[in-house]
């Protein structure tokens, strides 16, 4: 039995499969979301949204709307202009650029674009009402493309815009005046220019990837009351809670205490819920009219909301005479919309992936955030990394055919290893990209020729490809932990609930430190009132920050379980263990239950003790000229997936019949929900690679519904789908935990596409593999 394998048999809780806390409530189907809260005497507010996609606004008429027997208010520009003559308000947010306004002020810069927003008794009424509202445009040219709005006679959206300054790793942030850039990252290391130069062949690829929607089952649902005491308080399904109350405290220039935010479980997110989004809107019609407002939005006003980055990745890549790798120069353009939401997170955290997890001596990235006239781009699970990985996993496999090297020796020649250096001059560590793909490799049967389909018009190929990502740095993470007098345990924690099953994760690590069983655990949703700061739940992060959290607040109720038992025995505290739910002292053998030894110190009464545990992640020197950083990330993780497709000559449809996908996670705290979470960010990907795109017509998009925007089904899901667990535990993570949420989604589109190769000879450089594209590109047409 290896050593790791002896760990795991200690564990009681941590490493095992349990029932999740909310499993029962979820069959059942009484689990109330935001939409199922039930408030007494609330109205309900719709947003008129803009028609053009760029042009001053000369006429806001709202008269028909407010006449409409049920409307209470009509909310624009106008109010927002005289509360800031009365108050010291400031109508624009946003996390990394202070750019988006509440309402539309002088102009808008989408279609889309909230203008007004109407409030009435009943939702019936308020969807009525806003299309009795009537705006008159000034229309002006607009930018569809990042190519469009860099160009020297671009319309500019934002003649000025300024750093919101609230995140630390994002101090390179620094706005700026007439230009559609909104940010741009630099990575350089060592001399590209001198390797392209000398390199004995040189490869050069464009990959382009298409906007995107989250698509959640939960639409976005805010409710807001504003207290007669001045506090305003939200029910919201957002991933970042303390970030909503620090906006809208801003915003409205109050302290934070005058702000709540609870949020209650969350109806699936994938990023689409992450910072402000509803939020200001709500709060600002809750504190002008004094009322309980809520916002619910359908499916088609998602797209207007929030979406996946467009991608234009250019990669020039130089190999010596034996074929390995000397230089990479990586150009990576996000566009991201009309506003720039967390777009510059993006382009520095994931841009600087953009060479891949291969060691290469040189290295020049330049990574752009670009303002378009289209929806804001933000949080997208894999944060902008799945883009990339289409871009250096489909070139790598290029370069290896033509080198006439196989696509897996090749990547093994070139992978990160235990203590490679990154392009940005850290030490990679807790490695197990190599693990991945041997595990990939084993499960597709590389090594195996393929058996065809035996259909004229069908072929067979299979294809792999790896990934990895970084983790906020820095980032903080708080929690509590109250002991109640029969030593059950309450977790207040920030980390939200949206799906992916955290509150029993977070259980589950308490009960491994305290010895007790799960169905003693429970785990509150966030509430910004009692609930200690994180930072967000996103990126993978919230099992290894608020993991560790967590256990630094199960330590501080530990040390207060053996202060109490040492008075009452009277030895030292350092004498006293805590073991299987209970403290002991070794030399006299006398035991208390968690129970006993609370009353011991409160009383028959009873009492609580409470654990107060934090945790945050140093982001280290960072040079903002070159990129160099000492700490990009506290942890990477990696991940693989090898696929089977049927690609059929004819017609050009893909049917995939196989995914196997890897996942370097730490430690699985849960090996079966882990491997759900690796099944989820794969299917998610697999929608990406062959259907999903949002088209756009003049500025408008065209296939805002369901019918037309289309989303795998389980029809669409593999024949064979295999999630594969690789344990490389990370020296800081909670039980060597890191992040898993993101990485079934790195490495399925290259995959897919290295299959399409495999199979036909056919190379789509741009996403989605359509069966159109696919069939062009077989018969050696121009795709567009």
């Amino acid at each position: 039995m290896s050593l790791q394998q002896e760990k795991r048999a200690e564990l009681e809780t941590v490493s095992k499969h349990v029932s999740r806390l909310d499993a029962v409530e979820k069959i059942r189907g009484t689990v109330e979301y935001a939409d199922d809260l039930d408030f007494e005497d609330v109205w309900h507010m719709q947003i008129h949204r803009a028609t053009v996609p760029h042009g001053y606004i000369t006429d806001i008429d709202k008269s028909d709307a407010e006449a409409l027997d049920g409307v209470e208010r009509v909310v624009t520009r106008e109010d927002i202009f005289q509360l800031q003559e009365r108050e010291n308000f400031t109508p624009y947010f946003g996390p990394a650029i202070k750019d988006q306004p509440v309402l539309a002020l002088e102009k808008v810069h989408f279609i889309g674009d909230p203008v007004a927003a109407v409030i009435a008794r009943d939702a019936k009424t308020a969807e009525e009402a806003v299309d009795l509202i009537t705006v008159e445009y000034n229309e002006i040219d607009f930018c569809s493309t990042v190519d469009e709005a860099l160009d020297d006679d671009a319309p500019i959206l934002h003649e000025e815009f300024e750093s919101a300054d609230t995140f630390p790793d994002l101090d390179q942030v620094e706005g700026g005046r007439n230009t559609n850039e909104a940010f741009e990252f630099n990575l350089r290391h060592g001399d590209t220019n001198t390797a392209l130069e000398e390199a004995d062949r040189v490869f050069e690829n464009t990959y382009r990837t298409p906007p995107v929607q989250h698509m959640p089952f939960e639409p976005f649902v805010t409710i807001g009351r504003a207290d007669p005491s001045g506090k305003l308080k939200l029910w919201t399904p957002n991933q970042s809670p303390h970030f909503v109350r620090n906006e809208l405290a801003k915003m409205f220039d109050v302290p934070e205490s005058k702000i709540r935010v609870e949020v209650p479980q969350v109806g699936g997110s994938y990023g689409a819920k992450l910072y402000t989004k509803t939020e200001p809107l709500v709060a600002l019609c809750a504190y002008l009219t004094g009322h309980t407002i809520k916002l619910r939005q359908d499916i088609e006003e998602s797209f207007d909301t929030n979406i996946r980055h467009e991608t234009k990745v250019t990669l020039k890549t130089g190999v010596d005479e034996n074929g390995t790798i000397i230089g990479r120069e990586c150009d990576v353009y996000y566009d991201t919309g009309a506003y720039a939401e967390i777009g510059p997170r993006i382009t520095k955290k994931s841009g600087y992936t953009a060479a891949g997890p291969y060691e290469i001596p040189n290295v020049s990235i330049d990574s752009h955030c670009v303002y378009t006239n289209k929806p804001p781009a933000g949080a997208f699970r894999g944060f902008g990394v799945p883009q990339l990985v289409s871009a250096y996993e489909a070139q790598m496999d290029d370069i290896a055919n033509a080198l006439g090297v196989d696509p897996v020796e090749y990547r093994r020649r070139h992978g990160y290893t235990e203590g490679s250096t990154h392009p940005t001059g850290s030490t990679v560590e807790s490695v197990g990209l190599l693990q991945c793909l041997d595990e990939v490799v084993e499960a597709i049967d590389w090594d195996e020729p393929l058996e065809q389909p035996g259909e004229p018009h069908l072929v067979r190929g299979k294809g792999i490809a790896i990934g990895y990502k970084a983790c906020i740095t820095p980032s903080s993470s708080g929690a509590l932990t109250v002991m109640s007098g029969d030593g059950s345990v309450t977790v207040h924690s920030s980390s939200v609930e949206i799906g992916q099953g955290v509150r029993t994760t977070l259980a589950q690590i308490v009960a491994e430190e305290l010895g007790i069983s799960i169905d003693r655990v429970s785990v509150e949703d966030p509430d910004t009132a009692t609930s200690p700061f994180d930072t967000i739940t996103a990126g993978s992060r919230s099992t290894f920050h608020m993991g560790n959290a967590l256990i630094n607040s199960i330590e501080d109720i530990r040390g207060q379980l053996r202060d109490i038992a040492a008075r009452e025995w009277n030895v030292s505290p350092s004498d006293v263990l805590i073991e299987d739910g209970e403290v002991i002292n070794p030399s006299t053998g006398k035991r208390l239950s968690l129970s006993e030894t609370v009353r011991a110190e409160f009383g028959d009464a009873g009492g609580t003790l409470v654990g107060r545990g934090y945790y945050t992640t140093e982001g280290g020197h960072h040079d903002p000229e070159t990129g160099q950083s000492d700490k990009p990330t506290v942890f990477w993780f990696f991940g693989a997936t090898g696929a089977v497709v049927d690609v059929d000559v004819e017609t050009g449809k893909v049917n995939v019949k196989e995914l196997h996908n890897a996942a370097d996670v730490g430690q699985a705290i849960d090996p079966e929900r882990v491997k759900g979470q690796i099944q989820g960010g794969a299917a998610h990907a697999l929608g990406q690679t062959l259907h999903e795109e949002m088209v756009f017509e003049f500025g408008q998009q065209t296939n805002r519904q369901l019918l037309d925007y289309k989303v795998p089904s389980f029809r669409d899901m593999p024949d064979k789908v295999n999630n594969i667990i690789v344990e490389v535990e990370h020296a800081e993570g909670p039980f060597g935990a890191k992040g898993v949420g993101e990485t079934g989604s790195f490495a399925v589109t290259p995959a897919i596409s290295n299959a399409i190769v495999n199979a036909t000879d056919a190379r789509l450089e741009r996403i989605p593999f359509t069966p159109e594209r696919v069939l062009r590109e077989i018969e050696g047409g121009d795709l567009e």
